[in-house]
């Protein structure tokens, strides 16, 4: 089993929830070695993955998607979406400066009603927060 802070590159407390956890794999990653992906969701389902930042910081992440084009792998920095990935791409860094104080950032995937494409999931690897 792998924990969380091992294939996200980050030991720090994380937490997971909605209709499954985030799980860590060896499948896909960025890094070649492993990433995390929420559990198996059936259509209509949400899972989430977050943690604590305190500000001020920088968080830089590697993030794909496998799944049709309208199911998204959103981020958010306390309750401000401030990204989104779906459909079929290949792995892209992301980085954003978090402001003072205490944040929680936060990854939501959520698959939808209908269709079907690639893993149906999306992945995180190689959290970094700088200050």
């Amino acid at each position: 089993m792998f924990t969380l802070s091992a294939v996200l590159d980050l030991t720090r407390a994380w937490q997971t929830g909605g209709s499954r956890p985030w799980i860590g794999q060896t499948s896909v990653s960025h890094d070649g070695v492993d990433a995390a992906r929420p559990d198996i969701l059936s259509n209509n389902q949400t899972s989430w993955l977050k943690t604590t930042v305190k500000g001020p910081a920088r968080i830089s992440f590697w993030w794909e998607t496998s799944s049709e084009a309208g199911v998204q792998l959103k981020f958010f920095v306390d309750k401000t979406l401030k990204a989104t990935r779906s459909g079929l791409g290949g792995w892209q860094r992301k980085s954003f400066v978090i402001g003072p104080g205490t944040h929680i950032v936060k990854w939501e995937f959520k698959r939808d009603a209908s269709g079907s494409a690639g893993l149906n999931t999306g992945l995180v690897d190689q959290v970094m927060i700088t200050k």
